[in-house]
């Protein structure tokens, strides 16, 4: 087979939405626990045993996980290597959007300490996660909500299609189907 010259060979860009699939049940419960689970056990300081649970919900969306594995990363805890550029990336999809306060000012702290001649390259780099991991690419819309009678908000991350359930109970509460029968579903 004959080699094509470099000048005959074409470029194709393909643009377009990336496809995400939409998760079950099942899997939103999972990435769920995952957070959960990785949550107690950083808080416990075993980082090591944390970090996957925290790497997975991390990779599906979620902020409070992605900022603790920017976190371990920075660090270097619980025996993972340090790693500026994961740390940066992490830390900065957390801090994209809605998100808790304390993480974006966290990240703020740490851009502001970066050379003026490597922040591009930082954006650069925060850009590719947020892209990757960020609300479009994950489907995880997060919030900060407060509870009644409290000034203290809390960040909340929900896949949309917990939001699309919510949405249509709503709906039948406003046309007043709000008292469906469902003992025969259960028959």
């Amino acid at each position: 087979m004959a080699r094509a010259d470099p000048e005959d060979v074409e470029e194709i860009v393909v643009k377009g939405r990336q496809y995400r699939a939409r998760p079950n049940i099942s899997s939103m419960f999972d990435i769920r626990d995952d957070h959960a689970k990785g949550g107690l056990l950083y808080r416990q300081k075993r980082y090591a045993e944390a970090f996957p649970y925290l790497m997975n919900a991390a990779k599906r969306g979620f902020k409070i996980s992605q900022a603790r594995v920017g976190f371990i990363y920075q660090q270097g805890l619980g025996g993972v290597p340090r790693n500026g550029a994961a740390a940066i990336g992490w830390i900065g999809v957390a801090a994209s959007r809605k998100t808790s306060p304390e993480i974006v000012n966290y990240y703020r702290r740490m851009r502001d300490k970066v050379p003026p001649v490597k922040v591009d390259q930082i954006d650069q780099i925060v850009a590719r996660f947020v892209a990757q991991y960020g609300p479009d690419a994950t489907g995880i819309r997060c919030d900060n909500t407060r509870m009644a009678g409290s000034h203290i908000s809390t960040l909340k991350c929900d896949h949309e299609e917990e939001y699309e359930s919510r949405d249509v109970l709503d709906r039948a509460d406003l046309f007043g189907i709000s008292n469906l029968d469902i003992n025969p579903l259960l028959q």
